[in-house]
Formats: C-alpha cells, structure tokens, sequence
C-alpha cells in the first residue's frame, strides 16, 4: 500500500474510535472502509480485530479501575460467546469476498435499525431460566461478533439490559469485557488463516485511540448530530456494499 492509505486508515481509525466514544457504532463504519480502501474483506474483518482489543483493553480498564465491573456474569457469559467465536470466526476465514460484503453489507441494515431502538433497563430476578436465556444469546453473540464483529455493541447493550437488567454503565464494562475475550480468539483464528495485516493493524489502533480521546474531549456535547450521521453512512455504506458484490 501507498504511503496516502496509511494515512488514511490512521484517520479512518480515528473517525472510528471517536464515534464510538460519542454515539457508538464506529465499527461498523472502518469496515466498510478498510474495503472501499482496497483491501480485501477477508484481511479487513481479521485487522480490524487488532484495533477492537486496543479498544476493549482501554476501555475495561476504566471500568474496573472504577469498580464498575460484574465480573461474575461476565465470566459466566464470556464461555459461550468463546464456543460462539470458535465457530464464527471459522466460517468467517473461509467465506469469499464477495459474498462478505454482501452478507456486511445487509447487515448494515439490521445494525441502523438497531440503533434506532432505545435500550432499556427491566427490574429482573437472575433465575435460572434468565442466566440460561442469556447464555444462548451469548453463543449466538459470540457467533456473530467471531464472523463479522460490525455493530455488535448493539446487540450486546440491548439483550443484557433487557435480560439482565444491568445499567448502562455496567452493560459497557461487561460489553467491554466479553467482547475483548472472544475477540483474542477470533484474532488467533483470522492470524493461523494468514487474514492478518500488522502493517495494516497499527495505524486502524492509533487511530482509534487517537479518535477516542478527541471524542470524549470535543465532540461530547454533540452524541444525537454523530448518531444520526453513523445512521446516514450506514444505510449508505450497506448499499454500496451490496451493489459492489453484484457487479
């Protein structure tokens, strides 16, 4: 690659992470650019994996510095969305460009549509049949966030408050944590197939640092105009996607 598409996955990074920190949703937007940019989407979907854990990383460590971490559901869930990835993230080396950015690209729609939900906290006993219920979510979380990973922050807010009845701070550190196990053993699966770039993989992360820390510092008073924005590109990006794997 040139040295102007390093730069522009740096900034590609950037735009990421500080969208997450505002209005979330950062993901699901470098995919799609990492691919625009040319690279393919079997190597773009196992990078980006190396920016998720720096993210996670960074992120749990604020929650558990704060004790604001469940540590004992988290480990409980973590163990099926680990059996999840496994699969996923196999499924995930084997598929063909094409038809990647076809299946990214209406996934796009779901995830905009997702975001359009507000989450809600439910007053709940943690029965038997609840942790169970939320141990099949996992698998399928685990499942879907090893195979393509795009807006899975989503789905994680929306099922553990519901099911849960986490807040949403608590439903952030657990996200942060689940997701960061798993994602070590997507990376693992997506860097033995040889789908890992780290030349690629180091400009997306300080990026996406980069883009954190200017989110939470300027943009914080501006979460409903950026959402909006992810909402627009999304539905935007989703048919560019599809269009690029029928032609």
């Amino acid at each position: 690659m040139e040295t102007a598409q390093y730069i522009l996955l740096f900034f590609a990074g950037t735009f990421a992470g500080a969208v997450n920190t505002v209005a979330g949703g950062g993901g699901m937007l470098v995919l799609p650019l990492m691919i625009f940019l040319g690279i393919p989407s079997p190597i773009a979907n196992g990078t980006y994996r190396v920016a998720i854990v720096f993210q996670n990383l960074t992120n749990l460590s604020v929650f558990i510095r704060n004790k604001m971490f469940p540590g004992y559901l988290t480990l409980f869930l973590a163990v099926p969305a680990l059996i999840g990835c496994w699969f996923g993230s196999g499924l995930a080396v084997e598929v063909e460009a094409k038809s990647f950015n076809r299946i990214l690209g209406l996934i796009m729609f779901v995830v905009v549509g997702l975001m359009m939900l507000k989450p809600s906290k439910s007053a709940v006993l943690l029965t038997p049949w609840r942790l169970l219920l939320g141990a099949i979510c996992f698998a399928g979380i685990g499942f879907y966030g090893g195979f393509i990973q795009a807006g899975v922050g989503f789905i994680i807010i929306l099922l553990t408050m519901k099911i849960f009845g986490l807040g949403i701070v608590q439903t952030n550190a657990l996200k942060s944590a689940v997701v960061l196990i798993y994602t070590f053993l997507a990376l693992y699966r997506f860097e033995s197939a040889g789908k890992v770039v780290w030349s690629l993989a180091i400009p997306i992360a300080l990026g996406n640092m980069t883009g954190a820390f200017l989110g939470a510092r300027y943009a914080v008073a501006y979460p409903e105009k950026v959402r909006k924005a992810v909402l627009v590109l999304g539905v935007l990006f989703g048919i560019k996607l599809i269009l690029d794997s029928l032609f």
